[in-house]
């Protein structure tokens, strides 16, 4: 029986100020998974006018990195940062999906709460990521992201540059 997972993820984030529009994001990437281990993953992203792109792909015991004219590795037992699987909350370093920077983290599972959906309301647990990028003067990093009880991503809240950014479940899967 064949236990290849594909997953296929598109993201198309616009502000606007008036009809002006100050921010554009647009993330799109393909993983495969096999008999629930990750295989490899390719990426693009542009952020305003910058371009971004990432492949990972596993080699053995390692996974072999490409990003920003870069190649190196990293343990088989790493993760890049994708959020659609709890495969990750159990580790302490992933790597970014975009910028194939590390990121090392603390997850902590926090309460169950209720979650507003295109659905109607769900019960998510929330867990709260904080730690920082594998650079001097890293990025802090600090969000939360809620599971259903299906272990299915349902949101994400995060600030960037002062505002706060929420990701809500909006297609039924």
């Amino acid at each position: 029986m064949d236990n290849k997972i594909i997953v296929n993820t598109k993201i198309e984030t616009v502000v606007k100020l008036g009809f002006i529009s100050i921010f554009k994001y647009f993330h799109n990437s393909e993983e495969i998974w096999d008999q629930n281990k990750f295989i490899q993953a390719i990426t693009f992203t542009q952020k305003n006018n910058r371009q971004f792109k990432f492949s990972a792909k596993r080699q053995g015991s390692k996974i072999q990195i490409e990003s920003r004219g870069k190649k190196f590795f990293v343990s088989g037992n790493s993760l890049i940062t994708s959020y659609w699987h709890q495969h990750w909350l159990n580790k302490k370093e992933l790597i970014d999906s975009q910028h194939g920077k590390k990121r090392f983290i603390n997850v902590k599972k926090e309460g169950m709460e209720s979650i507003s959906t295109k659905f109607g309301n769900i019960l998510a647990q929330r867990y709260k990521v904080t730690g920082r990028q594998d650079k001097v003067n890293g990025k802090k990093i600090d969000y939360d992201i809620w599971y259903d009880e299906k272990k299915r991503w349902v949101k994400i809240k995060f600030f960037i540059k002062n505002s706060i950014i929420e990701y809500f479940l909006v297609t039924e899967y």
